[in-house]
């Protein structure tokens, strides 16, 4: 954090320079202090009274020694700007390792602490929100200790697939053969159906099934598998648009009228930046940020 204090070089300034010091010592934060003392460049600050202090350009205090808690104040992390006006859904993405869990995290707890109801999501299968936040992850929401109004659920690939089987064989009904089940659990056995189930629990959480929640933070996995994951509204979308007879691995066509609405809500929300906000996580190098995009 650079730090700047203008003045003449006074006693003051330079007790200023050294009650900022301390602070900043005290607080763990590193500061690079920048010693302005050209009369025109003070004056072209706006600055009135000496000993003065800016912090990326903004002037935090003018005339006098600044109090030891007063610098301190000025030193605490400051909030993201994209939560001054949060959208309901908040989507954490990137390559991996460059840390999303803890961004995403901070965001939800943010948010929960300004009193807000907040869902904290991973989508990846390797997600370490268990570790961070020191709790067991399930497919449902687990409410976080010490954070109230933060709760946080994990989209268990494998989980969601048999719940999906399982949902699906039950809207067949009690009239279906065992040979219509047993072909339609077929269907349901491969990866296809892993995939569609994932996307369906995440359809859900985008249309109807998280309306106590003021917000949704998802912390995502690495870039190529969430590129796949909101590329799947639309695609899905237009496959039952054009499919009116059949089966496929989402199961039987004749009941699949439910992800429809469902997927098409999805798609609706992702869609509307009023209601989502994509937030790029990358390393701070020049390298990175142009391959981010």
């Amino acid at each position: 954090m650079e730090i700047k204090v203008l003045g003449s070089g006074c006693s003051k300034c330079r007790s200023t320079i050294g009650v900022i010091e301390r602070a900043a010592q005290a607080s763990g934060v590193d500061v690079e202090i920048v010693k302005v003392e050209n009369p025109d460049e003070i004056r072209r600050s706006g600055v009135k009274a000496t000993p003065a202090v800016m912090i990326d350009g903004k002037l935090v205090h003018s005339g006098g020694i600044p109090s030891h808690e007063e610098v301190q104040t000025w030193l605490m992390p400051r909030p993201i700007g994209l939560l001054n006006h949060p959208t309901r859904h908040l989507f954490f993405t990137g390559k991996g390792g460059v840390g999303k869990t803890s961004l995403s995290t901070a965001a939800a707890l943010t948010l929960a602490d300004a009193g807000k109801k907040v869902l904290l999501v991973s989508t990846d299968a390797a997600s370490n929100l268990d570790e961070m936040l020191g709790i067991e992850l399930h497919n449902t929401p687990v409410p976080v200790p010490g954070a109230p109004g933060l709760s946080v659920l994990n989209i268990n690939p494998d989980n969601a697939a048999e719940a999906y089987r399982q949902r699906v064989l039950a809207q067949m009904g009690a009239g279906a053969s065992e040979e219509e089940l047993s072909t339609v659990r077929e269907q349901l056995s491969g990866a296809c159906t892993t995939e569609i189930a994932s996307f369906d629990e995440f359809s859900s959480l985008l249309s109807d099934g998280a309306e106590q929640y003021d917000h949704i933070v998802f912390d995502t996995a690495p870039t190529g598998h969430t590129l796949r994951l909101l590329s799947l509204p639309k695609a899905w979308t237009g496959f039952l648009a054009g499919n009116d007879r059949g089966a496929s691995c989402l199961g039987p066509h004749s009941g699949l009228k439910m992800q429809e609405v469902r997927f098409k809500a999805a798609l609706d929300a992702l869609s509307d930046p009023a209601s989502t906000t994509v937030i790029l996580v990358t390393r701070p190098d020049k390298g990175a940020i142009a391959e981010a995009p």
